[in-house]
């Protein structure tokens, strides 16, 4: 009787070197974090059928980076806070500029007048992740509808955590979503986000 044995490679691939693809500086001004978005049905990626409403968009590879769930775990690390000025045309209101938020000022009003124009001002939490694929962070916003989730992410990094003597980024966080509805009835998704496991020294 002949036995015929599977041959198991244990090659490991080569470290790759970098200089033979060419002398190329790569500066802060070249990159683009990739930003982790919750998709509508009025979504870009959803009209053209690269995504659902309800999953999770990776926009510099515009690739589904949700579970089946809708679910996806980043470890936040750092949140940056601004103000997303809109301004009304007419018909609707469209981005006009993005102002930092300074520590300390008054909370701006959502909505204001400026030369007889309608005017949002729109706050948002930037929180830059880790990602388990690893590579570039990226940047996951909180605004609007899922505002709340932001400041619940918020105060679990630099509140709770820093009472019990734990870094900002002690727990990797999942983030979910749940279905909400206008006053017209229309459907959307809202940001949610569950406390996932604990992160590691090393990814610390």
């Amino acid at each position: 009787k002949n036995e015929v044995v599977e041959a198991k490679t244990t090659e490991v691939a080569a470290p790759i070197n970098m200089s033979e693809w060419g002398d190329v500086a790569v500066e802060s001004k070249d990159l683009i974090l990739p930003k982790i978005l919750l998709q509508q049905a009025m979504s870009e990626a959803v009209k053209e059928r690269t995504a659902r409403d309800g999953d999770y968009l990776n926009t510099l590879l515009s690739t589904v980076c949700s579970n089946e769930k809708g679910e996806v775990a980043v470890l936040p690390f750092f949140c940056r806070q601004s103000y997303v000025v809109e301004k009304f045309n007419g018909r609707k209101f469209e981005y006009l500029r993005t102002d930092p938020y300074i520590i300390g000022e008054q909370a701006r009003p959502w909505g204001e007048d400026i030369g007889g124009v309608k005017h949002k001002n729109v706050h948002v939490y930037e929180f830059f992740c880790l990602t388990e694929e690893g590579g570039l962070p990226a940047i996951v916003p909180f605004k609007s509808t899922s505002h709340k989730a932001g400041k619940k992410l918020f105060n679990i990094m630099y509140v709770a955590n820093k009472q019990l003597g734990k870094a900002p980024a002690h727990n990797w966080i999942v983030l979910g979503r749940k279905e909400d509805s206008n006053e017209s009835g229309d459907k959307y998704w809202v940001m949610d986000i569950a406390v996932g496991r604990t992160s590691t020294p090393e990814e610390i």
